[in-house]
């Protein structure tokens, strides 16, 4: 009913699913990835949810390929690694971490030790609301309060009420985080899975899965390219003109346009505060 990120989400959709079986697997995935291997992330999550099935929470983590600064990362031990029945790897979560900038990124990388965080995690519907009440009991409170108004008149009412009442806060930041350091807890879980995954999430991941021209530049609608290598140009309306330049990411349509090296592609979420905060919120 309002935006309050995915910790409120997810619990939303575990007090529905725990009337019909609290024992059922979910699968959080996000809507704006790309995966090239289908047939290998069905085989991934079957493995995820094996293991979730015996009450562990389980995420798949991306074997890196570039030192990433746009993507949180997830520490792994493979020392006491399982095999589910299929011969999937299955490791035990040190801790996650923040997105880095570029050199502990580069550090990561060369360890060996990282895995890009996915974002994708599996547990049965009591698992999470149990992590939900034992790290943010404000929010369990509140998904009660929607779940009892399930199937009544009062229940649009109810939920738009409680959701907007509860703190905005990720499902990385207000379960999982704590979860991995919580002695109490079972070990969390990690699938490294390699399966042509993509997080469409900015402009600059196009260029991993859309078709190049002989200089490198990816380019959608009517533009124009000069002496142009490596650049990304979306154009929805009109002609675009690019000239000599280099690793950029040009974007316009109807009513705005954006220009920013390709490296920084995911710092457009601070043009997106900087609009909300002038309250541009029309171009958004």
């Amino acid at each position: 009913p309002c935006p309050r990120n995915t910790a409120p989400c997810v619990g939303l959709a575990a007090v529905h699913l725990a009337r019909r079986d609290r024992d059922a697997v979910m699968a959080v995935l996000p809507a704006d990835h790309h995966i090239g291997n289908a047939p290998g992330f069905r085989r991934l999550m079957a493995a995820a949810a094996e293991r979730a099935r015996a009450g562990e929470i389980v995420t798949l983590g991306i074997r890196p390929t570039r030192p990433e600064t746009g993507y949180g990362y997830i520490r792994y031990d493979r020392a006491e690694a399982l095999l589910t029945d299929d011969g999937v790897e299955v490791c035990r979560v040190e801790r996650f971490v923040e997105k880095p900038p570029r050199e502990v990124a580069a550090e990561y990388l060369a360890s060996g030790r990282y895995l890009w965080n996915s974002g994708m995690f599996f547990f049965t519907a009591a698992r999470i609301l149990s992590d939900i009440k034992r790290y943010l009991p404000g929010l369990h409170r509140a998904l009660m309060r929607i779940g009892a108004a399930i199937g009544t008149d009062d229940y649009a009412k109810v939920l738009a009420e409680a959701f907007a009442e509860v703190q905005s806060v990720s499902i990385d930041y207000g379960v999982m985080e704590h979860a991995t350091n919580d002695p109490a807890q079972p070990p969390m879980r990690v699938v490294p899975a390699t399966m042509g995954w993509n997080d469409v999430g900015h402009w600059a991941a196009l260029a991993d899965f859309a078709e190049a021209d002989r200089d490198g530049n990816v380019v959608r609608g009517d533009a124009v390219l000069i002496d142009a290598r490596e650049n990304i140009v979306h154009a929805e309306q009109g002609t675009v003109a690019v000239v000599g330049t280099t690793g950029l990411v040009v974007v316009a349509t109807g009513d705005a346009v954006l220009v920013c090296p390709r490296d920084r592609a995911q710092d457009v979420r601070r043009v997106v505060d900087a609009l909300r905060r002038g309250g541009r919120e029309d171009l958004l």
